[in-house]
């Protein structure tokens, strides 16, 4: 079974942990995300579509998207419409 990073409900989801950017950068590069019905998955922050993040397919319109919003929107609630 998988778990899921972003579950607000497991105990190391509070833990103020520092990752140096290199270990992150090898993560990034060995894991994707596999979405399931997307509750957990970050819409701008995971590797959801086809192995990518949306910055890698389209860096320019990511940039445009306020962190706020690409820390917290879920694929869930953003492919469920209005």
């Amino acid at each position: 079974m998988a778990i899921a990073k972003t579950e607000p409900n497991k105990p190391w989801s509070t833990f103020p942990v520092h990752v140096y950017q290199c270990v992150r950068a090898f993560f990034s590069m060995a894991v994707c995300t596999e979405v399931g019905d997307g509750a957990y998955t970050l819409f701008w922050l995971d590797k959801w579509i086809h192995g990518q993040y949306i910055a890698d397919i389209a860096p320019h319109l990511f940039a445009l998207v306020p962190k706020r919003k690409t820390n917290n929107q879920m694929v869930f609630t953003d492919l469920q419409g209005p």
